[in-house]
């Protein structure tokens, strides 16, 4: 393995436990936001995750986007969750062929 490959090993390590700790903490949300009682209102009743921001830096400054809504949070995690899966896996593929 020469330096270049190295460093990409060492930045696809610290990816991998990045977005594993991301989607653990992710399904933990995901789980409190199903186990809560629904809003009657809310059409579909099952999504409880209504402050859902992101942002460019991690104190919440910079550009960002606001999803604080009613509805759609939870679907949009799902989404999210799988989606990094799959990085997971792109990583850990790529890391195995270094």
């Amino acid at each position: 393995m020469n330096a270049t490959q190295l460093a990409r090993a060492n930045d696809l390590m610290v990816l991998i436990k990045q977005t594993t700790m991301a989607v653990t903490d992710l399904k933990k949300l995901l789980a409190v936001a199903k186990s809560k009682k629904p809003i009657k209102q809310c059409v579909p009743q099952r999504n409880m995750i209504y402050n859902f921001c992101i942002s460019e830096y991690t104190d919440g400054s910079g550009t960002g986007a606001n999803l604080s809504r009613y509805e759609g949070n939870d679907e949009l995690l799902e989404v999210i969750i799988q989606t990094l899966n799959k990085q997971i896996q792109s990583f850990d593929a790529e890391f195995s062929k270094l």
